[in-house]
């Protein structure tokens, strides 16, 4: 999910995903909804779940991921036009929710 939120962000250097356009390009758009439309089959599909050893993720794991992505994505609109202390210290506030985000999973496995 942060990839292709990424991908969005990535498409300028000075200009944020909100002052380009989400749909500015189809391509871009089909790739990510094919992608998540594998991520929800992956996950929910009895199928693959028993295949891939994969488990459902509940209405928390879910909400953490949209958190995360959400501030990401706002917290960095800023600092495409300016890259300053600013832009460093986005990087490390992402790094820091990256690394909570790791330890409730791990905690969550054991």
């Amino acid at each position: 999910m942060a990839q292709m939120a990424n991908l969005l962000q990535a498409r300028s250097e000075t200009l944020s995903v909100f002052a380009i356009g989400f749909f500015k390009n189809k391509y871009i758009i089909g790739a990510i909804l094919f992608s998540v439309g594998l991520l929800f089959a992956f996950l929910y599909v009895p199928f693959f779940q028993k295949n891939l050893h994969m488990a459902p993720l509940d209405h928390w794991d879910w909400l953490i991921v949209a958190e995360q992505r959400s501030q990401s994505s706002f917290l960095k609109k800023p600092a495409k036009r300016k890259k300053t202390s600013f832009h460093l210290t986005i990087r490390r506030f992402s790094a820091i929710i990256h690394n909570w985000e790791l330890q409730y999973i791990n905690n969550k496995n054991t």
